[in-house]
């Protein structure tokens, strides 16, 4: 089709007469054509407009010379938006208008050559080439060398001016496959087939004369770069409250909130996030400034410090929630409630023990290492633009890291879950210095943590950059929520209970000096922290604020009798009940007593069974 507004009206009648119609090479699509087969004319015109952009990157202006066919025109509006992003611009006057006329697109290519800023002409048919006669085109290029041609049709005459020197580059189309094509639509329609309305059933062929001398290439290897500046910092932060942290432990072992939170297990959140800290060091390798072999080792490394990391944190906090859920849930056993290491070295050998075992397997038969893969995409040349960086496993070994990292994720996620059931079940339970409910944010958090930090880092895991910022990201939330919801309170708690005991020392110094306090006495109550409640039994539980319990127990005549109960509290977290062995029930036991129910008052716990004459 060369006019659309012509061959629609001769395509009606001879559909009105029933005889299909099927275009090709240049459409009709307005028209009630059955189909249309031929090349994808906008793109045949980007693919023009791309070796232009091949052979000369750097851009000039470029001129069209095209016609009024329907093709023509589709070529040409794909040239000029594959161009248009680019450094070439379009002449004012382009496109020009040959109306397939030899004569005048020769006098077109040389009004685009009057143009010093003319650069490149991009015809997009071949009428140039219908004439065997090539002396005009020959004249035009050795009096205008600096102007690039790409050329439309992959013709004999097209080819042979190319191996001359003569021609750029060419896209050209498949005319036989065409025309071939276009019979067989039409045979599917005559047997009554439905065919597609345009069947794009051609291919191109690009042709161009490939430069001695190449581009300088410019590949985006996408290495860290100066981010590796937040990995350290961030694990400086952390290494720094780690250590302060434990060296405050330390120095204030034997005051009372220390020992009732217990030094040992204080130490081991300490000595966890300073390992799970550790793990960003070596994220920050890659192949920019280390060699392959300790980009390999920083790979393997990462899971294994993270894993250990988080054990020894978790196994410290979990076991405190897990042994007094355990006790208060089981009211044959409850008395004093006491988290001891030996509690703490069960839960955490078994979970170091499974972690270790699964990272060793993964580092012997399938480990980590670096490698450096290409984005999709390439320059003008096919040559790639970008690439990037990632740990991997070899995947002829066994599956990958796929099979270790699902178990590890699978074993320590689900202790986490485990952990926020039990933290769940413990949330009416009160203990002292609020530890308790500081416990169950920190766990919360984790948990919260992985669930959205593991599919961002899926992701992500083939962008560095994110993936880097990512992992920095998620481990310091960890840590920081671990020590800080830890450590803080009990920090402002002892400078509080200090400033306390201070004011008190001297309102009593005042006191005694005015001969109002005698020598005996006070000054042991003077103190915060009396020498029968030290810490070193741990955490007490605030479990009842009611001053009266009932006993459900067997009295002289089998009735239940009340138990009138001495309330003592000696800080706002604290409410210890403590039965008067005078105060029992006539003829009742204390191994005889069922259970003991909240008459009134702030009911937080339903059931409280005692051991021992103190329940804490």
């Amino acid at each position: 089709v060369t006019d659309a507004a012509v061959a629609s009206d001769a395509i009606a009648r001879a559909m009105n007469a029933g005889i299909p119609v099927v275009t090709f090479d240049s459409d009709a699509d307005q028209s009630e054509r059955v189909a249309y087969v031929g090349t994808n004319n906008p793109a045949f015109g980007m693919e023009l407009g791309k070796l232009l952009v091949q052979l000369k990157p750097l851009g000039g202006t470029f001129g069209i010379i095209s016609s009024g066919a329907p093709n023509a025109m589709e070529k040409a509006q794909g040239a000029r938006d594959r161009l248009k992003d680019t450094e070439w611009k379009e002449a004012q006057e382009s496109p020009k208008d040959c109306q397939g006329s030899i004569d005048l697109f020769y006098q077109q290519m040389w009004e685009f050559a009057a143009d010093p800023d003319i650069r490149a002409i991009i015809p997009t048919g071949g009428w140039p080439f219908l004439d065997s006669n090539t002396t005009r085109w020959k004249k035009f290029r050795d009096a205008n060398p600096n102007i690039t041609m790409v050329v439309s049709e992959t013709l004999p005459i097209t080819i042979q001016l190319m191996n001359e020197g003569y021609v750029d580059g060419i896209v050209g189309q498949l005319p036989y496959n065409m025309g071939e094509l276009s019979v067989d639509t039409l045979l599917k329609i005559y047997d009554g087939e439905s065919v597609q309305e345009k069947i794009y059933g051609t291919s191109f062929m690009e042709v161009l004369l490939f430069p001695l001398e190449l581009p300088p290439l410019v590949v985006d290897m996408n290495y860290l770069g100066y981010l590796v500046i937040l990995g350290y910092f961030m694990f400086g932060l952390i290494v720094m409250c780690s250590i302060a942290f434990a060296t405050w432990t330390f120095i204030n072992k034997d005051t009372r909130v220390v020992r009732a939170s217990q030094p040992m297990f204080l130490g081991m959140i300490c000595c966890g996030t300073l390992i799970m800290a550790s793990s960003i060091i070596p994220l920050t390798v890659d192949d920019e400034r280390y060699s392959e072999r300790g980009a390999d080792i920083a790979c393997m490394s990462v899971p294994w410090l993270i894993s250990i990391g988080f054990t020894t944190t978790f196994s410290a906090l979990f076991s405190k929630t897990w042994r007094v859920n355990k006790i208060f849930h089981n009211p044959r056993r409850f008395a004093r409630i006491k988290v001891t290491a030996k509690d703490v070295i069960g839960p955490y050998l078994a979970l170091l023990a499974i972690n270790v075992i699964v990272l060793a397997c993964w580092t012997a038969i399938a480990p980590l290492i670096y490698g450096r893969f290409e984005y999709p995409g390439t320059d003008s040349w096919n040559r790639p633009i970008a690439s990037y960086g990632l740990c991997y496993s070899d995947s002829t070994a066994r599956g990958g890291f796929v099979p270790y990292l699902v178990i590890i994720g699978v074993v320590n996620v689900g202790v986490l879950i485990l952990a926020n059931v039990q933290v769940y079940q413990a949330r009416s339970i009160r203990t002292e210095f609020s530890e308790s409910r500081y416990i169950t944010i920190i766990m919360a958090s984790m948990l919260q943590a992985f669930v959205i930090g593991l599919p961002v880092i899926l992701l992500v895991w083939d962008i560095p950059k994110v993936y880097f910022v990512v992992m920095v990201c998620l481990i310091s939330v960890i840590c920081f929520a671990v020590l800080g919801f830890m450590f803080i309170p009990k920090v402002s708690i002892l400078r509080q209970k200090r400033a306390e005991a201070k004011k008190m020392e001297n309102r009593n110094s005042a006191r005694r000096a005015n001969g109002l306090l005698t020598a005996h006495g006070r000054d042991k109550s003077s103190t915060a922290t009396s020498e029968e409640d030290d810490g070193r039994d741990g955490l007490k539980i605030a479990m009842l604020k009611s001053t009266r319990i009932a006993v459900t127990g067997i009295g002289t005549g089998g009735e239940t009798e009340e138990l009138q109960a001495i309330q003592t509290s000696q800080d706002p977290e604290i409410s210890r009940i403590e039965v008067d062995e005078e105060m029992s029930p006539t003829g009742t036991s204390k191994e005889e007593v069922e259970d003991v129910q909240p008459v009134h008052g702030n009911d937080e716990i339903k059931s409280s069974p005692y051991d021992d004459n103190d329940v804490s």
